[in-house]
């Protein structure tokens, strides 16, 4: 099993990261390979989050997966089974009835197993195997939240999103004893094309429809930002897939590539691809956002190709490990590397120099009180015959001064401060 916690040594900044992965269906492969090449330059990953396939990434790096490792579970998923399927009788007349009968053409039944089964492997099926135990982490962090993954999800019954393990206390669940696998698959649940999932609230006695958490947030680049206002002692790392858009309305519900549409349904499907990215691409024009960002060219693939062949494959995967490549090269984050290491560094000599200064400043205290105070105590024990003890503590008792104590890849970010992670 992974550990829980990580060395948190200035040296050690400069290769580890957090880990952020946008969803994107079959276009998912590219993302794999970037972070491929970014697990075989070094890196680390100390948190990943992640949306829809990002979540399937950031999951096996959670659990702690190298190179090799995901390269192997890559080549054990067989990408035809994914759209899992009544038998089909007439070309889309299972998928219409999947749709009918459970909102979405396909049970995702297959997804949900390899993912299981890959985890299984690394040693990890409940988020409370992914627990962090981190002494350096921000004080403000609850307790919910010390998790080494963070999967996106939407609950369409609340209209909200989960960030998940964090929001299960909300639906009366325990995060530590929910499956891995389980998150994941509710993540993936790309609306009209996989049947929902569901989760039950055992104390208020509701369930809820949960779907794909690119509704919300498909590309959740601050989650791990820091709210305390102290410096980032590693950077976070995204990764972002372009085009954006689907291909084609197609591309969310096969039922649109077989069935006459009317306008309105066809103006719904609009909308809900729409939501997919939305909402994130607003996000990413903010300053701070795309520097910390690679973006990696998947065009040509839609989100549910799921029959690519072994060279298309082949292809997103070369694509993804470019990107990372340039990625690495690009000034802004070599910026961003150097400012967290000299933060960490910054942080470690200013603790040390504080600590250093209060005890001269108690010791040099110390040395001035003693003689009035033993002096004290010797004319009152004399006189009196009280102890001396109550008037050495209460000399000893003022408090010392303080010390004083901050090819495939498109280039689109902007230089600039870094971004504070969480922790």
């Amino acid at each position: 099993m992974p550990s829980a916690s990580r060395s948190s040594s200035p040296s050690q900044a400069a290769l580890r990261a957090d880990l952020v992965l946008e969803g994107g269906g079959v276009k998912g492969l590219a993302t794999a390979g970037a972070v491929m090449h970014l697990l075989e330059a070094g890196y680390t990953f100390e948190r990943a989050a992640g949306t829809s396939v990002g979540a399937v990434g950031a999951a096996l790096v959670a659990a702690g997966a190298d190179s090799a490792g995901l390269r192997s579970a890559i080549d054990r998923l067989d990408l035809a089974r994914v759209p899992d399927r009544m038998p089909p009788w007439l070309p889309g007349i299972s998928e219409s009835l999947g749709l009918a009968t459970r909102s979405g053409a396909y049970q995702g039944d297959y997804l949900h197993g390899w993912m299981y089964q890959e985890l299984d492997r690394l040693g990890v099926t409940t988020f409370g195997q992914l627990r962090r135990r981190d002494s350096g982490a921000d004080p403000n962090l609850p307790a919910e939240h010390r998790y080494r993954l963070v999967v996106m999800a939407t609950d369409v019954t609340h209209g909200r999103l989960l960030r998940l393990p964090w929001d299960y206390p909300r639906l009366g669940l325990d995060p530590d004893t929910q499956l891995v696998a389980d998150a994941v698959r509710m993540s993936a649940s790309i609306p009209f094309y996989f049947e929902p999932c569901t989760l039950h609230n055992p104390l208020e006695g509701i369930t809820s429809t949960i779907v794909d958490g690119g509704l919300l947030s498909n590309f959740p680049i601050d989650i791990f930002d820091r709210t305390d206002g102290q410096p980032a002692r590693w950077p976070t790392i995204g990764v972002s897939l372009f085009p954006d858009l689907p291909g084609g309305l197609g591309d969310l519900s096969p039922l649109l590539r077989i069935l006459p549409t009317p306008a309105p349904l066809d103006l719904l499907k609009a909308v809900v691809a729409t939501a997919l990215v939305g909402h994130d691409q607003t996000h990413m024009d903010r300053f701070g956002v795309r520097y910390r960002t690679m973006e990696i060219d998947t065009s040509g693939v839609g989100i549910t190709d799921f029959g690519l062949s072994a060279a298309g494959r082949q292809m997103l995967l070369h694509r993804g490990q470019a990107a990372a490549a340039a990625f690495l090269l690009d000034p802004a984050l070599r910026g961003q590397e150097a400012t967290a290491a000299a933060d960490a560094a910054t942080s470690a000599a200013a603790t040390a120099s504080l600590t250093a200064k209060e005890s001269t400043a108690a010791k040099a205290a110390a040395a001035a009180k003693a003689p009035r105070s033993a002096t004290s105590a010797h004319t009152t024990t004399s006189a009196t015959g009280a102890k001396p003890a109550a008037q050495t503590r209460r000399a000893g008792g003022k408090r010392a001064p303080a010390g004083p104590g901050t090819t495939g890849t498109r280039s689109t970010r902007s230089t600039g401060g870094t971004k504070k992670s969480q922790e």
